[in-house]
């Protein structure tokens, strides 16, 4: 039974990051203070969802910048999220 459950949990997580770096939905908008204590914010646009905890969500963002490939997963405290926007 451990081995049916390893195997269906390996292929769902193969599956969902597949469609995660090559890009099958549009992504989000995030916005976000830069840190804990500030006004300012942060935007991040076409970022991937990839799940979120009680205090951090996780984000990968795919965007290609100045030629040169800057993949990378953000993290992200709960409390410094300010909007999360899917673009139509």
């Amino acid at each position: 039974m451990v081995f049916v459950t390893s195997v269906a949990t390996y292929f769902t997580a193969h599956i969902t990051a597949n469609g995660l770096m090559f890009g099958k939905d549009s992504g989000v908008d995030v916005h976000y203070r830069s840190y804990s204590g500030t006004a300012g914010q942060v935007t991040e646009h076409g970022l991937k969802l990839i799940g979120s905890t009680q205090r951090a969500v996780f984000f990968y963002d795919l965007n290609d910048k100045d030629d040169e490939k800057d993949n990378h997963t953000l993290v992200v405290p709960q409390a410094q999220i300010v909007s999360i926007e899917v673009p139509e």
